[in-house]
């Protein structure tokens, strides 16, 4: 059963797939310019979603930089010790 699902459009129509809670989602979405990657997991540790969102290179072009890694929800994270 799918935890995550995931769907793409483009010229030829649209596509989805799913992922578990253990095997999560990744995609990748490039052009000549670069990529983005956007990968789905669930923390087992915490309960929770969680999304890590990057740019990366695509084909020697392009840059690497985190753009957001936390909760689906958009909710702080609460690490130990943080009032």
């Amino acid at each position: 059963m799918g935890h995550f699902r995931g769907v793409i459009e483009g010229a030829r129509g649209a596509a989805s797939r799913l992922g578990t809670k253990k095997s999560g989602i990744d995609a990748n979405i490039a052009s000549w310019s670069g990529a983005v990657n956007v990968r789905l997991w669930y923390d087992e540790r915490t309960d929770t979603d969680m999304a890590m969102v990057s740019l990366v290179p695509h084909y020697g072009n392009g840059t690497e930089r985190m753009l957001y890694r936390g909760p689906v929800s958009g909710a702080p994270i609460i690490e130990d010790g943080d009032t």
